[in-house]
């Protein structure tokens, strides 16, 4: 008898514990996580058995972002701090402008298999794969910005289903972003 797809039924189960309307997502969790616990552990556990590497993958992702942002406030301020001493006991303004963390300590993904470089170590291709990324996120951005804008101007105080069908949004939607698919 093969094994269960834990991956298949906690999504059927997601599925189910997602309402039709409003909802938080953190109580939604938390509530399918106290039912399984009491009908079905076997499945939540198998669930993120299978799941342990991209969860720990989106754990580390976070955290390298947590830390590189906390240590970029840190050591600003304190290399501000450092620099403004030395500046009013010598004048040196060059101490100044060298307390400001350097961008070369940056940390991006370079490549499509999410390679993470050091902006020192980055090459050409690695420098022009970060811009990519950021062109596209932006002209996405933009694209759902101006959708939503036209969206909410037609709208108004109305739900968004009293004035749009579902076809009639979805054909906006891609549309507007050009896109064959929704993607939320």
């Amino acid at each position: 008898m093969p094994g269960r797809d834990y991956l298949a039924e906690m999504n059927a189960a997601i599925d189910a514990a997602l309402p039709d309307g409003d909802y938080v997502a953190p109580l939604v969790a938390h509530d399918l996580v106290e039912k399984l616990l009491a009908t079905d552990p076997d499945l939540l556990h198998g669930w993120c058995e299978a799941r342990y590497e991209p969860i720990l993958a989106d754990f580390i992702h976070h955290k390298v972002k947590a830390r590189r942002s906390a240590s970029r406030e840190a050591s600003a301020r304190a290399a501000f701090a450092e620099a403004a001493g030395a500046f009013v006991a010598s004048g040196d303004a060059l101490a100044l402008r060298e307390a400001v963390r350097s961008p070369f300590d940056a940390e991006y993904v370079v490549n499509g298999d999410l390679l993470r470089r050091k902006v020192r170590d980055m090459v050409g291709a690695d420098h022009l794969f970060v811009a990519s990324e950021y062109a596209e996120s932006k002209q996405t951005a933009a694209l759902l910005e101006s959708f939503h804008r036209a969206v909410a101007k037609k709208v108004g105080g109305k739900r968004t289903s009293e004035v749009f069908t579902e076809e009639t949004y979805l054909a906006m939607y891609r549309s507007i972003t050009r896109q064959d698919s929704v993607a939320a």
